[in-house]
């Protein structure tokens, strides 16, 4: 459960997509640079964007870069490798192998429910991320702000953000 909600998240920041967008990504796009350096994942065929609609003319599919920390943090910067998601990916992967064996599923996500045996509804993808940001701030300190009403919208805003304060390119 929670290396769901975690690799979830951190795919969500890691993209600065919607969870929508997120949900959408298909298993047997997901592929992983030789030496970890990256992983790249695609949405299904039949994903229709939020800012797409059935009129646009052919819907080009775009392949999403996610790039490892594991290789910045290895040169001595201070960050925890355990908040990689590539790591994340990897290990997700790994772990829901056999589960992937016994059942059809064709998105990235899986229910961590015990003889789930479909794709999850994006309802659900989003109920994990809005859980675990619940769950974050309750375990937290009592300095620090809670939410109210979390959203996984807000995922979205806090990669911008972090990605504009580290000088990357937003596009």
């Amino acid at each position: 459960k929670y290396l769901t909600w975690k690799t979830a998240f951190l795919t969500m920041l890691a993209t600065g997509s919607r969870a929508s967008e997120v949900h959408a990504l298909v298993y047997s796009e997901l592929k992983f640079q030789e030496k970890y350096l990256y992983v790249t994942v695609e949405p299904a065929q039949d994903f229709l964007a939020k800012t797409e609609n059935d009129t646009s003319e052919k819907k080009v599919m775009r392949e999403i870069k996610i790039p490892a920390l594991s290789p910045s943090l290895d040169r001595g910067l201070t960050g925890d490798k355990t908040l990689c998601p590539v790591r994340a990916l990897k290990i997700y992967r790994s772990r829901t192998k056999e589960t992937r064996k016994q059942h059809d599923f064709t998105k990235l996500f899986i229910s961590y429910k015990p003889n789930f045996d479909k794709d999850i509804c994006k309802n659900t993808f989003s109920g994990w991320i809005r859980s675990l940001i619940e769950r974050a701030y309750k375990k937290s300190s009592n300095k620090t702000v809670t939410l109210s009403n979390a959203r996984p919208h807000e995922v979205r805003g806090l990669a911008a953000s972090l990605a504009w304060k580290a000088n990357m390119n937003l596009t």
